[in-house]
């Protein structure tokens, strides 16, 4: 009895194309990828409550199109990729080789880039909302990708982030109907992070930003925090304790090696909010020394100014002039050197100025 291989083989052939092609269009990102130092971009928030739900941001599996291109525009936080000894803090995270400033928001973050994995050292900013800057050390560093990353890849981390501050204030208690009263001198916060990621899908991503090839990581996250009291003349106390579990999807482009999209996720309604997309970077102005001599040429006066003040461009031909307030919200935009916001409340501002393909940033006090 003869048996027709033929139909056989061609199907077999068929399927081997496919799974060819899926290879060839899964992304894969290294250590090389990752964005480098001296790139300058902008994180632009939309805050909106379920935007998206199921049809499109939650989407996962093999060459998925994401279209997210109707993000708007609530907050707009320039960032900055430097040298960790470049900043005032760097000397805390000797480890890290790259930390994303953000002027506005006033954050540093640390990280440490190896041939395995991004991670994250530390953290300097306003992490409690008490309008005072912290630092934040990973013990230990807290794992945000692994390499190589790609389609259906993944990895389980904990880290510890530990923060001290000052309190300064009576507290009271009631204890077995007795009302005590302490002076707790400063305040101790420890988060266990607990991590579980996956690169659940890979595809195009679209935002206001561009089009993207990117993985799409999914992340779930159970923070465990406690709190600890330093009562005076007695000494540390556990105070609060609370566990939270988030979810978070980031989108990572090849191209760029940093999460171009970003939001969190809730799993029970499968929706998503709170999306974070980032501008295509480009090249600071103080990264080489000609570079230097381009931003020292640029010279905004007076500073601090009532709102008025002008721009000394010494013959550089920048094409764009953007003022934001400290919330990040756009002010004024504008080509001509001479600027107005007395209409605008007293306080910080940031001026971006941009030429071509580049963007500097100064901050201008109004009085």
């Amino acid at each position: 009895m003869k048996t027709n291989l033929r139909p056989s083989l061609v199907m077999a052939t068929v399927m081997l194309a496919a799974l060819n092609v899926s290879s060839q269009n899964a992304v894969v990102i290294n250590e090389a990828d990752i964005i480098q130092l001296s790139q300058q971009g902008q994180i632009i928030s939309d805050t909106a409550v379920s935007k998206y739900s199921n049809d499109e941001a939650v989407k996962y599996g093999a060459n998925i199109s994401w279209d997210l291109s109707q993000l708007t525009s609530d907050k707009v936080d320039p960032v900055e990729f430097v040298s960790p000894s470049a900043t005032s803090n760097g000397n805390m995270y000797p480890q890290s080789n790259l930390c994303a400033a953000t002027p506005l928001s006033q954050y540093s973050v640390y990280f440490e880039k190896t041939a395995t994995d991004l991670s994250i050292d530390g953290i300097v900013g306003d992490v409690l909302g008490l309008g005072v800057a912290l630092n934040v050390t990973m013990t230990p560093s807290q794992t945000l990708l692994t390499f190589p990353s790609t389609y259906q890849t993944g990895f389980a981390d904990t880290s510890v982030a530990t923060a001290s501050i000052y309190y300064g204030q009576n507290e009271t208690f009631v204890y077995n109907n007795i009302t005590y009263t302490f002076f707790i001198d400063s305040m101790k916060t420890k988060r266990t992070f607990q991590i579980n990621s996956e690169i659940d899908g890979y595809g195009t991503l679209t935002t206001p930003a561009g089009t993207f090839d990117v993985l799409r990581q999914k992340v779930q996250e159970v923070q465990v925090d406690t709190d600890y009291a330093y009562v005076q003349g007695t000494g540390w106390y556990p105070w609060q304790y609370g566990t939270v579990t988030q979810y978070k999807l980031r989108w990572w482009a090849k191209t760029i090696g940093y999460p171009v999209l970003d939001c969190e996720y809730n799993p029970t309604n499968n929706k998503a909010s709170n999306f974070n997309y980032l501008t295509i970077p480009t090249v600071v102005l103080t990264t080489s020394i000609n570079d230097i001599n381009l931003a020292n040429a640029l010279k905004i006066y007076p500073n601090p100014s009532t709102g008025k003040f002008s721009i000394e461009s010494n013959g550089i031909a920048y094409n764009r002039i953007e003022i934001y307030n400290i919330m990040g919200e756009k002010v004024l935009q504008q080509t001509s050197k001479d600027i107005d916001i007395t209409n605008s409340p007293k306080g910080i501002y940031f001026v971006e100025i941009y030429d071509g393909d580049k963007m500097y940033t100064e901050k201008i006090i109004v009085q």
